[in-house]
């Protein structure tokens, strides 16, 4: 950090040195030394890049965009050294070898921006191709060009401390290569920058387009001035055609300087936002008020919030429902936050909306309020385990009571079934005048028999009815009507199959309903109703008794709400002192 801040004297004095040079130095052979207000505008647009690239290394240091923006800063008053007439040698050679370097840097710079890497594959070719040219171009120059020979030489036409041989065929390659770069680099990076721009989401698109504009605008104008020299090979600085084309271009440059800054302050006050909402929100808001508020104030509709649970290894939403851990992708980022040492949540969001310092940035509110939301959601988590846990419990009681039902109904009963035959049989081969001693007995035991099986599918017929499973709720109540003492009014009944627990619990509400009329009520009548609204079965119950329905009752009605609230239901009910008992139960259809 020290370093960075101490860059910024250095950098506004370089700066002010190299115009001061050209301005005295530099008439005719620097665009700043032919006007002031080129100076001005070149000074401006150097400084620009330099301060926005030590702003963007200093709260966004893990991307390369900040330094590469100071050293094209730097690189950008190249040009002046380079026309520094009676100047050291070195130094207006040193010049002439850099002076190309500034444009591949910032090309880097905005295309990697805000990320921390090049976007694409295309990109980093671009780059590459871009570092290339600057430095086959340069280093050929400054081995093989004689100034003295250059007919079109305008800004340095004596010194090169670094010429080893003069070859002046392969200098004019290199110019033409420079020149057909610029225009083919232009038309690449406005081609990247707007792919880049339609893929990207609508909260990337507001983050990017201001540095991709004013990058398109930088490279623009450089093929416009390769074009210019395309056309008039001896350049002249003080040439309005020449001049309009460096005012453009420093104006482009200054624009991704503050493109760069502009982005900073959207990053701040998202960071702002985000501490502020946290002081606005409740200690304890509902689940999901606090990524939809942050997501609001950064401007990331996508934006996810998942917390990590204390006691296992696996992250649910602000709902308590298991999510799966989010992975950084190529167009989702993952950015921890941590509090005390301990993780708290992940956000996934777009990666170029949020930095990825942005957890080392907000303060002790924000990371309270996704404590709080964090251990709600745990909390949620916990009764969803919980609810998911007693659903098992009925499920596995409900199946045990059918395969208890299917042993009675297959075996008990058949064998009863079986002897009262066989009984029978026997009474038959009696004769027309059997012997009392023996009719008495097989009559009695008959009986005993009839009995034993009525009992035995009362037995199964109550603990799962055979009709519910293989045809559903609306037989079963009927079947039901037909075998309670008591009247059964049905008023409605869904007039399609419902999930096995739903049915079983409704119709364990209507069994119990008509039980505790008939045993506890006195009650002559029931009247029945089950519909579909929405998502849920809402099963109602009526009778004419006498009231006190209450769970205190017995088991029936307990364990009725039990498994009603195992699937997430309620069960209510009303028993009036003045008579009639009315349960109500509303059942999840999902």
């Amino acid at each position: 950090m020290r370093l960075r801040l101490a860059l910024l004297p250095v950098a506004a004095a370089y700066g002010l040195l190299a115009v001061t040079v050209a301005r005295q130095h530099g008439n005719g052979t620097t665009y700043a030394g032919g006007s002031s207000w080129a100076a001005g505008l070149e000074l401006a647009a150097g400084w620009g890049l330099i301060v926005a690239g030590l702003l963007v290394w200093q709260f966004r240091p893990a991307i390369p965009t900040g330094p590469l923006t100071v050293a094209a800063g730097f690189a950008w008053f190249a040009p002046d050294w380079v026309g520094w007439e009676g100047g050291p040698t070195l130094v207006r050679s040193l010049g002439m070898l850099f002076a190309g370097v500034w444009l591949a840097l910032l090309v880097h710079a905005v295309l990697a921006f805000p990320q921390d890497r090049l976007a694409s594959l295309a990109a980093r070719v671009l780059v590459v191709a871009a570092y290339a040219e600057a430095a086959v171009v340069g280093v050929g120059r400054a081995l093989f060009r004689d100034p003295f020979s250059d007919v079109n030489c305008w800004s340095n036409c004596t010194a090169n401390d670094f010429l080893v041989h003069q070859a002046t065929g392969v200098v004019d390659a290199l110019r033409w290569i420079d020149l057909a770069s610029a225009i083919v680099l232009a038309a690449a990076f406005a081609a990247l920058a707007v792919r880049r721009l339609a893929a990207a989401s609508s909260p990337a698109r507001r983050v990017l387009w201001p540095a991709l504009t004013a990058g398109i605008a930088t490279t623009g104008f450089n093929a416009a001035h390769a074009i210019g020299l395309l056309r008039i090979p001896l350049e002249d600085p003080l040439a309005k055609s020449f001049a309009a084309i460096f005012v453009g271009q420093c104006l482009a440059v200054a624009s991704v300087a503050m493109a760069f800054g502009w982005t900073l302050a959207r990053s701040g006050r998202a960071r702002r936002a985000v501490e502020r909402l946290a002081l606005e929100l409740a200690e304890i808001p509902q689940p999901g008020t606090l990524e939809a508020a942050v997501a609001s104030a950064i401007g990331d509709p996508s934006l996810r919030i998942v917390y990590r649970l204390r006691q296992a290894d696996r992250y649910v939403d602000a709902q308590g429902q298991a999510v799966p851990t989010p992975e950084p992708t190529a167009t989702r980022a993952v950015t921890p936050i941590v509090r005390d040492g301990r993780p708290l949540a992940l956000l996934e969001h777009d990666p170029a909306v949020l930095s990825a310092t942005f957890q080392d940035q907000i303060g002790s509110a924000a990371r309270l309020a996704l404590d709080n939301e964090r251990l709600q959601a745990e909390t949620l988590a916990q009764l969803i385990e919980l609810r998911e846990s007693c659903g098992r419990i009925v499920q596995a009681s409900d199946s045990a009571r059918r395969q208890l039902e299917r042993d009675l109904h297959d075996g008990a009963q058949q064998r009863l079934v079986a002897l009262s035959f066989a009984l029978r049989l026997a009474h038959g081969k009696l004769g027309e005048n059997p012997d009392p001693a023996v009719a008495e007995p097989l009559a009695r035991a008959d009986e005993a028999l009839v009995e034993a099986l009525t009992a035995v599918r009362g037995v199964a017929n109550g603990l799962f009815p055979a009709t519910l499973t293989s045809s559903g709720l609306a037989y079963a109540v009927e079947e039901l009507a037909e075998l309670t003492p008591i009247r059964i009014d049905v008023e409605a009944l869904p007039d399609r199959r419902l999930p096995d627990p739903v049915e079983a619990a409704a119709y364990g509400v209507i069994r119990e309903a008509v039980e505790n009329a008939a045993v506890h009520a006195n009650a002559h009548a029931v009247s029945i109703s089950a519909v579909c609204r929405g998502d849920a079965l809402v099963v109602e119950a009526r009778d004419d008794g006498i009231g006190g329905a209450d769970p205190a009752h017995g088991v029936g009605l307990r364990e009725v709400a039990d498994r009603v609230g195992a699937l997430g239901g309620q069960l209510r009910i009303h028993s009036p002192a003045g008579g009639g008992t009315r349960i109500e139960a509303e059942i999840p259809c999902a």
